[in-house]
């Protein structure tokens, strides 16, 4: 779990001064057509970091998560 810590420490130190000088605006924005939007990009970010966190805390296996969803989409 530790090494999880570290790890999203270190991703949102690196992302840090990248998004400092976001505004609300800039959230939405599509820089070409059909581009991802920074919102978005941050958004889907904080998800699967949250469940990597969760996951390591769980201590569940990636297959097993990947099985867990398998059998929830066939539901």
């Amino acid at each position: 779990m530790d090494s999880t810590v570290s790890q999203c420490r270190h991703l949102l130190a690196q992302a840090e001064p990248i998004l400092a000088g976001l505004e609300d605006a800039h959230l939405a924005l599509e820089p070409r057509p059909g581009v991802k939007t920074a919102g978005w990009l941050v958004g889907h970010l904080a998800v699967t970091g949250d469940r990597a966190f969760l996951d390591a805390a769980a201590k569940r296996t990636r297959s097993a998560v990947d099985a867990w969803f398998r059998s929830a989409s066939t539901a």
